[in-house]
């Protein structure tokens, strides 16, 4: 586990362990994507449509927390979105082990061969 920093915002965090939250607007083609790291660094982007129009989405720095008891530990991030909206959600995880090998985690998966957390597939939890 990598040791706590003062969080702040930081680009290419998937590049190692990360946590990513999806958010889009049911029906609509614009979402925006949440990466979260352990060490409390964090991103933010709005997309016009699937990987295309990214921008860094204009957000209040999240609430980033972790939990290590020696045998586990748990990430969570707390995030406003407008609760009059039904959301489409897409929760995955990037993990990698000592020895650089990485793992790639979803709710669910597209059809393609490698992880792409942007499909539309992926977006399979609904909050109402």
């Amino acid at each position: 586990m990598p040791e706590a920093e003062e969080a702040q915002r930081m680009d290419e965090l998937w590049k190692t362990t990360c946590f990513e939250a999806f958010l889009r607007a049911e029906g609509e083609e614009a979402y925006r994507e949440w990466n979260f790291a352990p060490s409390g660094n964090w991103a933010a982007y709005d997309f016009e449509s699937y990987r295309d129009g990214k921008s860094e989405a204009e957000v209040a720095e999240p609430y980033v927390r972790l939990e290590d008891n020696m045998t586990w530990w748990a990430i969570g991030a707390t995030i406003n979105a407008a609760a009059e909206i039904p959301w489409q959600l897409g929760l995955s995880a990037v993990l990698e082990e000592k020895d650089g090998t990485k793992s790639y985690w979803a709710l669910a998966h597209g059809e393609g061969d490698k992880p792409d957390f942007h499909d539309l597939a992926c977006f399979a939890a609904r909050l109402s």
